[in-house]
């Protein structure tokens, strides 16, 4: 999920001894990062999530240093949208996708010409199976950025969701035509057609996402599907060991 920085001194300590450790903090050892910069909080509110999820982990303690860190970063730097943000990634790590729902909510009362705030409420209704509200989210920020290949690429996700082909070809199309190395809509475009028993042409699709990266198990997922449809055995159950394989790296 969040990239582990390379910045961070941790106590000699196994992890289930110093999570217990109540004033434990993270210490970022930088020097190009200066003390209570931006990047020094999002730095610090990103490891403490990160630690929530270790095993033995002091859920409790690590979420409060990371509300603590938000709250002083949103005080010093009060419309950067880049700390806002991570108020939505401690509502996300604690599972509260409603909240995170109703927290981009009141952003947007605030910041309403901002299409990255529906871009991540988008994301949280796709959590939360509210397809309609997904697409209409994305709808709003392609409005705000127009021919954004990804952007295009999720509203083409979602109406394929909802079985709405005929506009999950629109915008998908409309995504490869803006970016046609985008092996995420190249995919999407396959399962589409895999969908609509246009097997050949699926295919075609699919060897294209190949082609530019042959590692991605989503590819072969949707491979091994068209391959079975066509009755081709060998070649699905290749397809089959490539998703095993590349599923674990």
């Amino acid at each position: 999920m969040l990239r582990k920085g390379c910045f961070f001194i941790y106590l000699l300590l196994s992890m289930s001894l110093f999570a217990e450790i109540k004033g434990f903090e993270i210490i970022i050892d930088d020097p190009n990062v200066q003390f209570q910069s931006k990047e020094y909080y999002i730095l610090r509110i990103k490891e403490y999530l990160e630690l929530t999820q270790s095993i033995d982990s002091n859920q409790t303690l690590f979420f409060d240093n990371a509300e603590r860190d938000f709250q002083e970063a949103a005080e010093k730097f009060p419309d950067d949208l880049e700390i806002l943000f991570l108020k939505g990634d401690i509502l996300y790590y604690k599972n509260d996708i409603e909240g995170e729902v109703n927290y981009y909510s009141k952003l947007l009362e605030k910041y309403p010409h901002e299409y990255e705030i529906y871009i991540k409420r988008a994301t949280s209704y796709w959590d939360l199976k509210q397809m309609n509200n997904f697409i209409n989210d994305n709808l709003k920020a392609n409005e705000l950025k127009p021919n954004d290949s990804i952007i295009l690429g999720k509203i083409g996700l979602g109406y394929m969701e909802i079985e709405d082909y005929k506009n999950a070809e629109i915008y998908l199309t409309q995504s490869y035509n803006v970016d046609n190395t985008d092996v995420v809509t190249l995919n999407n475009l396959g399962a589409l057609n895999y969908h609509l028993g246009n097997y050949e042409i699926a295919d075609g699709w699919i060897t294209k996402s190949l082609r530019i990266d042959d590692t991605n198990p989503n590819a072969y997922a949707v491979k091994w599907y068209i391959q079975k449809a066509l009755g081709n055995e060998e070649e699905a159950e290749e397809a089959y060991m490539n998703i095993l394989r590349y599923s674990n790296n």
